[in-house]
C-alpha cells in the first residue's frame, strides 16, 4: 500500500463529518487526521 492522503474536515455539520469520517476511513488510501466544527478550530 502506498501513502495514504491526510485529511481534516472542517463543517459545522457534525452529522455530515461524522459520516464523511467513517466514509474515508473504510477507505485504503485516505485517512483522516482531524475533524472540527468550525473554520476556528480547523
Amino acid at each position: 500500500m502506498g501513502e495514504s492522503v491526510r485529511i481534516v474536515l472542517v463543517d459545522d455539520n457534525r452529522e455530515f463529518c461524522q459520516l464523511l469520517e467513517e466514509y474515508l476511513n473504510e477507505q485504503e488510501n485516505f485517512a483522516v487526521v482531524g475533524v472540527a466544527n468550525n473554520g476556528v478550530e480547523g
